[in-house]
């Protein structure tokens, strides 16, 4: 064998066997699907114990979020948060132009963030089973959401776009301050 060059008879060991019967095409939702059954699985585990009959056990949950009862002050900073940030990298395109897709796009995104927020995470019933110091927070948070979506939505200049990227982003930080300024006293820290 010493001598030999393997390297022909490689290739046509190559050609022989078709890569589709070593490596059979896949489709990449198997993949989703067998995660999806997997998560399924995890969520409904039940303890093999039985409980005394004085104890009620709450119902396993199913793979569906459940709801928070209460507006989401947290997610409010977090929206914030990141429509702050989006609005700052707007402004580094500003040599761009206002028709830049860089500023379009992170416009966009500000007011996708926005609106998820004044949708879902603030929404009335919400807000009114919040307790009241939180309460007062989510509707400024509200209202100066409400605000911006309307601003971005006329904006006609690099100058109100600078202007509402630096009034996004001390209004997110004055509403975090508070937020946790008010939680801290509220849980005795």
């Amino acid at each position: 064998m010493q001598g030999m060059n393997i390297l022909p008879l490689l290739g046509k060991l190559i050609k022989a066997i078709p890569l589709e019967q070593l490596f059979p095409p896949r489709d990449p939702r198997d993949a989703l699907r067998k995660f999806m059954e997997a998560d399924q699985t995890a969520t409904q585990y039940r303890p093999s114990v039985t409980p005394p009959a004085d104890v009620e056990l709450s119902p396993v949950s199913s793979s569906k979020t459940q709801e928070i009862a209460t507006a989401c002050v947290p997610c409010a900073l977090g929206h914030f948060s990141r429509s702050a940030g989006s609005l700052e990298e707007a402004v580094r395109f500003k040599d761009q132009g206002l028709g830049s897709v860089e500023i379009i796009d992170r416009i966009g995104s500000v007011l996708k963030e926005q609106n998820a927020l004044e949708r879902h995470d603030l929404t009335p019933e919400k807000l009114q089973k919040s307790p009241p110091w939180e309460r007062e927070i989510a509707e400024k948070a509200l209202k100066e959401s409400r605000s911006l979506r309307h601003k971005l939505e006329g904006i006609e200049s690099i100058e109100q776009l600078e202007e509402v990227a630096a009034d996004t982003a001390v209004f997110y930080r004055k509403l975090n301050r508070e937020w946790f300024k008010n939680r801290f006293s509220h849980r005795g820290g």
